[in-house]
């Protein structure tokens, strides 16, 4: 369906397709700095608790990863 006939928030403005993909990509980005931040979380947290690789891998199987 072509923005002329729905709803679309960005019909009749001009790049509104190109300030979506911009979004996206930015939000994409955030997320890779947010996974990379919560890994480095989980490794300051082992090294703090002293766990064994063993440990570490029980731990991540309980919570999914």
């Amino acid at each position: 369906m072509a923005c002329g006939s729905c709803r679309c928030p960005h019909r009749g403005r001009p790049g509104g397709l190109e300030s979506y993909v911009e979004t996206k990509e930015h939000a994409e980005e955030l997320e890779a700095k947010i996974d990379r931040t919560d890994a480095l979380i989980d490794e300051i947290v082992y090294e703090l608790y002293g766990l064994t690789d063993e440990e570490i891998e029980i731990v991540e199987e309980v919570v999914g990863e």
